[in-house]
């Protein structure tokens, strides 16, 4: 059930209306009251483009779309009327895709796509990180790796994995070593293939640092009060995750993305972008906040 609650419209992964409390301050960027809590989150993660939909519209659209059995989206289009322009704000931009959109934030290590789309149209995953992981860009890299790997297998139920030298040999261009993470009976493949790992057991999985981020983490941010973190936390910092095998897919789907959301520390936040068949929304931990305004 959803429930614009205080200045957020906070979805309880249980059937009963939540509330939304009080947060500890945390000293950052002070939240505004005529923005939700995913606004200002987004916002604050560089995802500009987005705004809150009224409360009256979003109430409406819920009493509607259960009344003709309709995604909620395709509702708030129709009744939101040309001034709010709604429909811009969900539909994907032209010639993507929802399931292309959803795929795009999380940067293949193979390719990018020609042209890439707003980043409202797209996955994000961000953090503020820990003081401890700021005093350099190596400190950085390994903790974001550590902790966003060991989250991804706790979501994906994988407690006996093995580590496992591995070879990637593309068509053109010189070989590249990496860890391949396996089932213990899973088959090693090196020789002579272009992908050194079988898809259904094993794969890579590797957060890497950007080098832009690398050379401003000493100018990054405190994080805003919205998310109700540690005011020494400082980000954002975007989240790459360098995968393929049984990891590549798997994080691209929205319901594995919301599994590993509840596994990560509260200072990951995952960004997901409208589809026909849902809005947006801003997941931390066990909360997902909707792009409703706050009620006077």
């Amino acid at each position: 059930m959803f429930s614009p609650v205080g200045n957020a419209c906070r979805l309880q992964h249980h059937p009963h209306t939540g509330n939304d409390g009080t947060e500890q301050s945390s000293g950052g960027v002070a939240a505004d009251a005529k923005k939700s809590r995913a606004l200002t989150i987004a916002e604050a993660a560089g995802i500009d483009g987005l705004r809150d939909i009224p409360a009256e519209v979003y109430e409406r659209g819920m009493v509607e779309a259960a009344r003709l059995n309709r995604p909620l989206p395709s509702i708030l289009g129709d009744i939101s009327g040309p001034g709010l322009a709604v429909t811009g704000y969900i539909a994907p931009p032209p010639g993507f895709t929802p399931s292309a959109a959803l795929g795009l934030g999380l940067l293949s290590w193979l390719s990018t796509p020609p042209t890439q789309p707003p980043a409202r149209f797209t996955t994000r995953i961000v953090v503020w990180l820990p003081a401890e992981a700021t005093v350099s860009p190596e400190a950085a890299a390994s903790w974001m790796d550590s902790e966003f790997r060991a989250a991804v297998f706790r979501a994906m139920n994988l407690t006996d994995l093995v580590e496992r030298p591995g070879v990637f040999r593309p068509l053109l261009g010189p070989e590249s070593h990496f860890t391949d993470w396996a089932r213990p009976d899973c088959p090693a493949k090196t020789e002579g293939r272009r992908e050194a790992y079988d898809p259904a057991c094993s794969g890579t999985l590797k957060v890497m640092l950007s080098d832009q981020t690398a050379a401003h983490l000493p100018t990054l941010r405190p994080p805003p009060d919205a998310l109700g973190i540690s005011s020494t936390a400082r980000g954002p910092t975007p989240v790459y995750p360098a995968t393929s095998g049984m990891f590549r897919d798997w994080l691209k789907q929205r319901e594995n993305l919301r599994a590993l959301a509840r596994e990560l520390p509260r200072v990951f936040v995952i960004y997901l972008p409208p589809t026909p068949t849902e809005l947006p929304v801003v997941l931390q931990g066990q909360d997902e906040w909707r792009f409703i305004a706050p009620q006077p």
